[in-house]
């Protein structure tokens, strides 16, 4: 069986054990699998799980156990969430939870004046620090290879920190932009102007309103000036 390790451990559901034959996982192996998690979704960013907890380091697992699978998508990685799978020569075994605070060094990038909403961020516009951060709030900030292709959505202030929710590619729609809507039925082409009642980007789906008409349209994104309504597609 699974001994309850005091170091933020849930047992989620017991390994079964086969006989009374069992070996100890050591506290370093199981570190090592839950790093090799956060580092299969930040690469080569240094990094440092904090361990919630006290107790003894090491679990035992039956001595059939051959392999232990960190499961956690990076939602729960974010969480500090490791869900660590147990498998006995390719057949599942059960399931424990780790729990901790994962930490990551990375760059920081802040506005160094400010910028209107709608203007489109520039690297003259950020300066950039490494700093030490949860991997919740890394995953939050704008990344400085994204800089030159996302525009601001509202005013901000020099000195601010960059989120990506502030932000949106310079390829998507606006809400409250116009936009050229096309609509095509075989030959023939219709074109006109609407107000973007959502933002987009290219793929989306949007709620579009015919200037004029009062009439809204459901649109598909092309860029940042153009929509498709129906199965029409621009022309190159």
């Amino acid at each position: 069986m699974i001994h309850r390790l005091g170091i933020g451990v849930w047992v989620g559901l017991l390994l079964v054990s086969q006989g009374w034959a069992q070996r100890t996982i050591s506290w370093q192996e199981l570190h090592q699998i839950a790093e090799g998690c956060v580092r299969s979704h930040v690469g080569a960013l240094p990094i440092e799980i904090e361990w919630i907890g006290d107790g003894p380091r090491q679990l035992t697992v039956s001595r059939d156990v051959t392999e232990l699978r960190c499961m956690s998508d990076s939602s729960l990685v974010a969480q500090g969430r490791f869900v660590i799978e147990a498998w006995t020569h390719g057949q599942w075994a059960g399931r424990f939870v780790l729990s901790g605070k994962v930490w990551v060094t990375a760059s920081e990038l802040r506005l160094c004046k400010p910028i209107r909403a709608g203007q489109m961020l520039t690297m003259a516009d950020v300066e950039s620090s490494p700093r030490r951060m949860r991997l919740s709030e890394y995953w939050q900030r704008l990344r400085a290879e994204e800089v030159g292709k996302v525009r601001v959505r509202r005013d901000l202030p020099a000195g601010a920190p960059v989120f990506r929710e502030d932000c949106l590619l310079y390829s998507a729609v606006r809400r409250g932009d116009r936009v050229t809507v096309i609509a095509r039925a075989g030959n023939v082409e219709v074109r006109t102007v609407a107000q973007a009642l959502e933002e987009g980007e290219p793929g989306r789906w949007i709620r579009v309103r015919r200037e004029g008409a009062g009439r809204i349209l459901s649109a598909r994104v092309v860029d940042a000036t153009t929509v498709v309504v129906g199965q029409a597609e621009p022309q190159p």
